[in-house]
């Protein structure tokens, strides 16, 4: 379980070099910062050092990152200031890339199963979630949580994808399959159901 998670620590550290070297997003700018911050996320030697020692207390590689991200979710989520708890999102967004890894599991769609004009719609995206998306069929993105300063908007922006965030209860409204328009002023969502 040691080897597993050192191995998925190092899938992890190169995926974010891929990420940081792509054309897109190799030249300087705020999108750019937010990607270094989570190779130094990644890095930190408090938070592998809390996933070693979760392994090390006789459970699984995916057991510890999950353990280990429950505590810091629980943390995160007394703290009152926004701008810390949108880090709440970076801290899951990197976690669940590590169990990814250590599952083999798969968070987006390829290309062949995304159909052309995509428009995500979740609950909440981490940056490095929204880069795993094939972005000549991504139209755009809508989240519940997050603002226009979140680390998932700014790497939107410097990909030209149009996103709205802060849009309460979209899951509750939209189905898979739905047609979508996305309009750029948050609250001015439009949902048509049963358009082709």
């Amino acid at each position: 379980e040691r080897a597993l998670l050192d191995a998925a620590l190092q899938a992890l550290l190169r995926e974010l070099e891929v990420m940081l070297s792509s054309d897109k997003l190799s030249r300087a700018g705020e999108h750019r910062d937010v990607l270094e911050a989570y190779q130094m996320f990644a890095k930190d030697h408090g938070w592998t050092t809390r996933l070693r020692e979760a392994v090390e207390s006789g459970v699984t590689a995916a057991a510890a990152a999950e353990r280990v991200q429950m505590e810091n979710r629980a943390r995160m989520q007394r703290v009152n200031d926004p701008y810390l708890r949108e880090r709440l999102q970076d801290l899951d967004d990197l976690s669940n890339r590590l169990l990814r890894h250590l599952t083999g599991q798969i968070h987006a769609p390829g290309a062949a199963q995304l159909p052309d004009n995509t428009i995500v719609v979740a609950r909440s995206l981490g940056p490095t979630e929204l880069l795993d998306y094939d972005r000549s069929k991504l139209a755009g993105v809508v989240v519940e949580e997050g603002s226009d300063t979140s680390h998932v908007a700014i790497v939107a922006r410097a990909l030209e994808i149009p996103m709205v965030g802060g849009a309460t209860d979209i899951l509750d409204w939209v189905e898979p399959g739905d047609s979508i328009i996305l309009e750029g002023e948050p609250l001015a969502l439009s949902v048509l159901r049963g358009m082709q």
